[in-house]
């Protein structure tokens, strides 16, 4: 749900950026200053590693609840 919400936002920051001249969530261009994005692709191709990364980190932090719910949902079969 965090990456459709984030999908949904992120055409009002465009509008917002072109209208005001502004790189808010960084989409028209990588900081000035060094950061782990320089390790990316230049623009646009660094949008697409960057919704790649953000899917991961997602399933990561759902891992372990997914891993105790399946755990919860199995038949006990000691009945």
């Amino acid at each position: 749900r965090v990456i459709l919400w984030v999908s949904a936002y992120v055409p009002v920051v465009l509008a917002i950026n072109w209208a005001i001249g502004g790189n808010y969530l960084f989409l028209a261009a990588k900081p000035a200053f060094p950061t782990a994005m320089d390790w990316m692709p230049a623009w646009p191709w660094y949008i697409g590693v960057l919704i790649g990364l953000a899917l991961a980190v997602a399933f990561l932090l759902y891992l372990p609840f997914l891993i105790a719910d399946r755990r919860a949902a199995r038949p006990t079969g000691g009945d």
